[in-house]
This record gives structure tokens, C-alpha cells and sequence, in this order.
């Protein structure tokens, strides 16, 4: 019995003192010993370009481009140590936009040539999962301002009521790409595509939202139609660096 108790002892002992080192290893360290990093930096998009995908009967959109689409601050952490990949949140402004014709004669042009512009610009909170590159998310964005304007007659510019517009949620799918990475952190290029699926604008409020005939008056019957939202789609290519934080 005493040499059982013994052995039953020194077992016990023995517990006790893995159980102990293992409380006082790192729990972000590996079984490789690589210690868990988490990201962290700003991201620019340089170029973009959107356009209203929908349009009411008697008006054109088209593609508009455009410089710093977005910038902010990008956090990405990955799902395990070396694992490629992770989660990703992105907080910043971001702005979207369309040219519009609001009807065929518009501007004294024929053969729908001559449009307007419209910009909008948001904060947006976007999480987004990384999967080995490909970003899969949702942007969260809230109204700062919108604006229309001529292009040739800029001081002509019309500010949109932020009170018409909406929360608008949009689904994106992008990637970034790793082109140089350093003790301090990561350079990635990104390029990434987004759908408004909400709209712009609460209902009944977008301005070209109407049907409208060839010289721009209600059509006849324009009130058997639905208002129309403003619903953009559209790109932007930018860069990111990201600085390791590790734990």
C-alpha cells in the first residue's frame, strides 16, 4: 500500500508540474515557437470609378472616375500562428459616384451626350474574412455628404440633404496582394469591387429617381412607376501597409 501511495504521489507530482509549465508558456507561441502577429496600418485607394446601375425611363448613367476613392486604417488578424488566413476590419471614408443624363436633350446636347455628377462619401466600418488573399466582406456606411454638379459649371453644385440618405450597406470582394514585407511589416496592393445592394437614398427621395420624357418633364404616366434608387457598383485599386504587432 505505501509503495501504491508512493507511486500515486510522485504521478500527482508530476501533473502538477506539466500543468504548471504549461500555464506559463506563451500562449500565442506555436508548437514551432512562432510567436501569433496581428496587423495593423493605413490603406489608400488612389483611383475608382462607379456607376448607377439602374435608371429611370428618359435618363442615362454612366461610369464616373475618380482619385482617393478611400482611405483609412486597416486591422487584419489572422486565424491561427502561420495560418494564411484571418479577419479583417477597415474604418475610414470612403466615397462612391455616377455620371447621370437627366434626359436626352440635356446641356443643349443631342445623342445623349453631356452629363452630371454625383458624389457621395461616407464613414464606413467594414469587416471582412481574408482567404489566402481573397477578401470577402460587407461595408457598413454612414451618410457624410452628397453632392451634384455640372462639370464644366462646378459653381452650379447642388448639395444633397444627408437626411435623404441612408445607412448603405455594400458587399465587396477584393484582394491584397504582399509585394514587399519587412521586420516592421507588410506592403500589399489591393484591388477591390463593391455592390450597394441597399441604394443611396431612403425611399421616394433620390432626385433623378423619376421617369422623365425626352426634354425632361414627368412622363404622363410617371406615377405607375416605382421611384428608382441611386445603386452603384464600382472598383478602386489602392495600397496598404500594415505593421506586425506581435504577442
Amino acid at each position: 500500500m505505501r509503495g501504491t501511495f508512493a507511486v500515486v504521489c510522485v504521478f500527482m507530482a508530476a501533473l502538477g508540474m506539466s500543468a504548471q509549465t504549461d500555464m506559463t508558456a506563451p500562449p500565442s507561441m506555436s508548437m514551432d515557437g512562432q510567436a501569433y502577429k496581428i496587423q495593423i496600418g493605413p490603406s489608400l485607394a488612389f483611383f475608382g470609378g462607379a456607376m448607377n446601375t439602374i435608371s429611370a425611363e428618359g435618363r442615362k448613367t454612366r461610369p464616373d472616375f475618380f482619385a482617393l476613392p478611400a482611405y483609412g486604417i486597416a486591422v487584419y488578424a489572422p486565424f491561427g500562428t502561420g495560418v494564411k488566413m484571418g479577419g479583417r476590419l477597415d474604418l475610414g471614408i470612403i466615397s462612391t459616384g455616377t455620371r447621370t443624363r437627366p434626359y436626352e436633350f440635356f446641356d443643349g446636347n443631342t445623342s445623349w451626350e453631356g452629363y452630371i455628377r454625383e458624389r457621395y462619401q461616407y464613414f464606413t466600418i467594414a469587416p471582412s474574412i481574408n482567404l489566402a488573399g481573397v477578401n470577402l466582406g460587407a461595408g457598413f456606411n454612414i451618410p457624410m455628404s452628397g453632392q451634384m454638379w455640372h462639370p464644366d459649371r462646378s459653381s452650379e453644385a447642388f448639395d444633397v440633404d444627408r437626411s435623404t440618405m441612408k445607412l448603405a450597406i455594400d458587399v465587396r470582394l477584393g484582394t491584397m496582394i504582399e509585394v514587399y514585407s519587412h521586420s516592421l511589416g507588410t506592403l500589399y496592393v489591393e484591388l477591390q469591387a463593391k455592390y450597394y445592394v441597399t441604394g443611396l437614398y431612403n425611399d421616394d427621395k433620390y432626385t433623378m429617381g423619376n421617369t422623365v420624357n425626352q426634354r425632361g418633364d414627368p412622363s404622363q404616366d410617371f406615377r405607375t412607376y416605382d421611384m428608382l434608387d441611386n445603386v452603384p457598383a464600382g472598383a478602386q485599386l489602392g495600397v496598404s501597409y500594415l505593421f506586425d504587432l506581435t504577442f
